[in-house]
């Protein structure tokens, strides 16, 4: 008697193999993903970064333009007077 595939049991060790390694190629699949999803992130963050740094450094720079107005407003009012 000739058994075929498709008349094998779920206990069959070949079928259960078979699964097993389906299984493992998609969670590889998976896997490659949330790597390449997770290096894209990164880059993001560090960009973020990056610009959060150069708004800090133009905020600061701001800051001290606006001291400069008011001192040199300052004396010039005081020199009016």
């Amino acid at each position: 008697m000739k058994v075929y595939k498709d008349e094998r049991g779920e206990h069959d060790l070949e079928r259960q193999i078979e699964t097993l390694k389906l299984r493992i190629r998609e969670l590889e699949d998976i896997n490659e993903g949330h790597r390449m999803l997770n290096g894209e992130l990164r880059k993001e963050m560090q960009q973020l970064k990056e610009k959060a740094s150069s708004h800090e450094k133009d905020k600061n720079l701001l800051q001290g333009y606006k001291n400069v107005i008011q001192d040199l407003s300052t004396k010039l009012a005081r020199k009016d007077s």
